[in-house]
């Protein structure tokens, strides 16, 4: 019985990924891609040095085609190419932002504020066939820094020292990645729902 409950939620676990992959197509469907209109923007922050709007944008069509070639989608960026389908990407932001928080005041130790620094991604993108927009998607994802507690004294009594910890193996591909998995979901079930 345990055996059969064991099979059963590992093919569960594969139908779930596959779901989040999107449909394998019966067939190979181009897809041109454009570039992000004048819309988009990314904002600086000591996360975001050296990356700018052109990084962003290859990056994430670069996650994009790969994951939809697994799909038998062929994502093509260049002039004309014959086929019903373009992805247009409507705008990509990247933003920095700061928060605080008040951690401590309780024991006698004093109150202390932290500031934690937030970065999140936006791709909105669409679909059309044939000139006609299909669907529009925006995707969301984000790494935030975490509160960090040290006591340096011997005594238990000693209060806390609280500092914000930066995002361990912070990489902005990362995020992009994620969002470009999410449009691979997307992007793969509406053109099988259009084409086939």
């Amino acid at each position: 019985m345990k055996i059969k409950l064991l099979v059963l939620s590992g093919l569960l676990l594969v139908a779930l990924g596959s779901c989040r992959q999107g449909v394998k197509l019966p067939s190979e469907v181009k897809l041109s891609i454009s570039k992000p209109g004048h819309f988009s923007r990314v904002d600086q922050g000591n996360y975001l040095d050296g990356w700018n709007l052109g990084n962003v944008t290859d990056v994430f069509k670069q996650k994009l085609t790969k994951y939809l070639k697994r799909n038998r989608v062929k994502v093509e960026d260049r002039g004309f190419i014959n086929t019903p389908y373009r992805l247009v990407i409507n705008n990509i932001i990247v933003d920095q932002t700061s928060s605080q928080v008040h951690k401590g005041g309780s024991g006698g130790c004093p109150l202390q504020t932290v500031t934690l620094d937030k970065v999140e991604i936006t791709v909105n993108i669409s679909l059309e066939k044939d000139g006609i927009t299909l669907d529009r998607w925006v995707f969301s994802e984000s790494c935030k820094e975490r509160v960090g507690r040290n006591n340096f004294g011997n005594d238990s009594d000693d209060c806390d020292n609280y500092t914000a910890c930066r995002i361990l193996f912070f990489s902005l591909k990362k995020i992009i990645k994620r969002c470009a998995k999410q449009a691979r979901m997307v992007v793969s079930n509406k053109i099988y729902e259009t084409a086939f």
